[in-house]
């Protein structure tokens, strides 16, 4: 059984109020025409379909473009789409009758029969002769549907499990058992994750036993998990984030019985690449808006200026990056500032509230923006301090 497998096309992401629709409509494109090259047995889109729980009507056309341009190349191709944590799962399953009509499942969310037992079976697409799909969306770990005697710090690992039994139970002639999940493993390369702090891993032994691979959904970097190559995140198309410098692709699997799998990456171009000037150790300000002014004009790009400074970047810089590319085919985007300057050295100082209360705020102003920023406070600021100090007394007398 051959898969392409994709995820997190993110449609309808703005970068930096810049719209992305070409590059987005581009990306799909490039995957029609791979469908039409590699004429899977099925195409799996692990989640994230869209970056909004509510989607533009654009990119709700886009979707429709995209999945009908596969559907066309390769009618006998079978499409599963599930809902990832950026989407909304009542949205995608609103159309999922019509969409059974160009070959495409929707699993956006999970159900149970009047006895309010698991569905497991609609998480289920067999493949005739060539194997079967374990379709699940993306759900918080004590979310999933379980029995009432389940403890709810193991619904996940049940859900997964009972719905690998089942399939176990029908694929009788030993085929290939594809599972689609949308969550973070731990083990997994994060570098350049969006919002990294707040991802929750789960042990790869909670997506259950009797797959030949996992296709996964959620972090942007391709990476495959586990020394067998069965648990694999085939990454975003494109680019969200300038910090995720990797390359962007999808899959194509190859799965022979219960061996391990074989994964080629069919890497994906960008109409609008994102470059970092310069691309590792920040420069100063003048340095970077030189590159900038030095790029090639009729390069299509997002740019952002990769700053050191010591104090503070000017106010006007931004203006000046935005100058520097007004006749090129660029985009300047954001300055990415590194502080230079040296850190105090004194251990952070802990104060009960009677030293903060006989301390001069000032003082305790001063001492804050030392330790944070490794320099000490202009005039002018101090200046700003004590009005604004000023004026909060005055306040306070007067309602007094």
């Amino acid at each position: 059984m051959k898969i392409l497998h994709t995820s997190d096309w993110h449609l309808g992401h703005v970068l930096y109020n810049y719209d992305r629709t070409a590059e987005q409509r581009d990306m799909l494109r490039q995957i029609v025409d791979l469908v039409a090259a590699e004429r899977p047995d099925a195409l799996l889109v692990s989640g994230d379909v869209f970056h909004n729980a509510a989607p533009s009507a654009a990119s709700q056309q886009l979707l429709v473009e995209g999945l009908l341009g596969m559907h066309e190349v390769c009618p006998e191709m079978p499409i599963v789409l599930t809902a990832g944590n950026h989407d909304s799962a009542a949205r995608l399953e609103a159309t999922a009758q019509l969409w059974k009509l160009a070959n495409v499942t929707v699993v956006g969310s999970f159900t149970r029969h009047d006895d309010h037992t698991p569905d497991y079976d609609r998480h289920i697409v067999e493949l005739p002769g060539k194997g079967w799909v374990v379709a699940v969306p993306h759900a918080y770990p004590f979310n999933f549907p379980a029995p009432a005697e389940v403890d709810r710090n193991e619904r996940q690992r049940h859900f997964f499990q009972a719905v690998l039994n089942r399939v176990a139970e029908r694929n009788t002639d030993g085929l290939p058992v594809v599972l689609m999940a949308h969550l973070a493993v731990a083990g997994g390369d994060f570098t350049g994750h969006d919002n990294i702090g707040t991802i929750d891993t789960v042990p790869v032994d909670a997506l259950g036993q009797g797959y030949d691979y996992a296709a996964l959904g959620h972090i942007h970097r391709p990476q495959t998990i586990g020394d067998e190559g069965r648990v694999r995140y085939c990454g975003t198309p494109l680019p969200v984030s300038f910090d995720e410098q990797c390359e962007h692709s999808v899959s194509i699997v190859q799965l022979d019985g219960h061996t391990p799998p074989v994964v080629t990456s069919h890497r994906i171009t960008n109409l609008h690449p994102l470059r970092t000037l310069p691309p590792q150790d920040p420069v100063p300000l003048d340095e970077a808006l030189q590159l900038l002014a030095d790029f090639d004009d009729q390069q299509p790009a997002y740019i952002r200026l990769n700053v050191a400074t010591q104090g503070y970047v000017p106010a006007d810089a931004r203006s000046k990056a935005a100058d520097a590319t007004q006749d090129k085919a660029c985009r300047f985007c954001v300055i990415k500032v590194t502080n230079t300057a040296p850190q105090p050295t004194t251990e952070h100082r802990q104060m009960t509230v009677a030293q903060l209360q006989q301390t001069n705020p000032l003082d305790v102003a001063r001492s804050y923006i030392l330790e944070k920023n490794g320099v000490a406070m202009t005039e002018e600021q101090e200046q700003m301090f004590n009005e604004a100090l000023q004026r909060v007394n005055e306040t306070e007398n007067n309602r007094s």
